[in-house]
């Protein structure tokens, strides 16, 4: 019942009320016909233990998807996503929320807002490999040394090396791609217009997202639009419309939608149907 919560954005109630009145939601949670149906009091417990080993469930998940996939030596994809808190802004310090003080205000494409940045790590195949929660004020920067060493961790365990990673201007600082030299990873990423002005053979990225530069890394480049799909997936599956408090609550939440999403990718290979890995409503149906 937890996993249809999740593949279908429902509420305890609602799951319950559905799962009682259609007998193919019976099946899918495999209770039996005369079996009575969780309660709410024991669904909210469950869900609440899930939480507290919510890390642990997804990066053991990851790795072992992880190590399904052929290639030695891997691509990452790194990316931040905004989402909104359930929150109003404190009238004492309008930078943090008011009945959600995790949340502070930061930065976005539609001016200020109160919430949170979840910062990813995908692959080119569509596996979710890392994944972290920080408040809207938090720059990409700050996130990258923990997000990264994260990474690195589940590669190796994996078996994995990481020979490229991609990522969008944000990540565009000497001390990222410092740190990405120096493990001999390949740094396709965008220098935006006020760094090394002037300068020709350089990626570049523009307003409307187009690139410039050298063919082979705008090339490269394109394979970055995976973690833009994953954000896409996991807005399909109604993630703002979740409403928490607290930043530990909602990065278990998001922890727990990037499994399901691992998940799908699983189950569409055991299949043989790889081609529906990153679709959410194939199985939803």
């Amino acid at each position: 019942m937890w996993l249809l919560m999740l593949l279908k954005g429902w509420s305890i109630r609602r799951c319950i009320r559905e799962v009682k009145a259609s007998r193919e939601y019976r099946e899918f949670c495999l209770i039996e016909e005369g079996e009575k149906v969780y309660s709410r009091s024991r669904m909210s417990e469950f869900i609440d233990r899930m939480k507290k080993h919510a890390e642990d469930i997804f990066y053991h998940k990851a790795v072992q998807l992880l190590k399904r996939v052929r290639a030695k030596r891997i691509i990452a994809c790194i990316d931040a996503s905004f989402h909104k808190a359930y929150s109003r802004r404190d009238s004492e310090n309008p930078s943090i929320g008011y009945s959600d003080r995790d949340a502070k205000v930061g930065k976005t494409k539609d001016g200020l807002m109160l919430g949170y940045k979840d910062h990813a790590v995908c692959i080119p195949q569509g596996l979710v490999i890392a994944l972290e929660c920080a408040p809207a004020n938090e720059n990409e920067d700050r996130r990258f040394p923990s997000l990264w060493s994260k990474t690195k961790a589940i590669a190796s365990k994996a078996g994995k090396r990481i020979k490229r990673l991609l990522g969008d201007t944000a990540y565009s600082s000497d001390a990222i791609r410092m740190t990405l030299a120096m493990s001999g990873v390949e740094a396709i990423i965008p220098y935006p217009s006020n760094q090394h002005k002037g300068e020709k053979g350089l990626l570049r990225e523009d307003d409307e997202f187009k690139t410039h530069g050298p063919y082979h890394q705008r090339l490269k480049y394109r394979k970055r639009m995976e973690i833009e799909h994953i954000w896409s997936r996991l807005d399909e599956m109604q993630r703002d419309h979740i409403y928490l408090r607290g930043i530990e609550k909602g990065y278990a939440q998001d922890l727990m939608k990037a499994f399901l999403l691992n998940l799908i990718w699983e189950a569409a290979h055991n299949i043989g149907k790889a081609c529906k890995a990153r679709s959410v409503t194939y199985f939803n149906t």
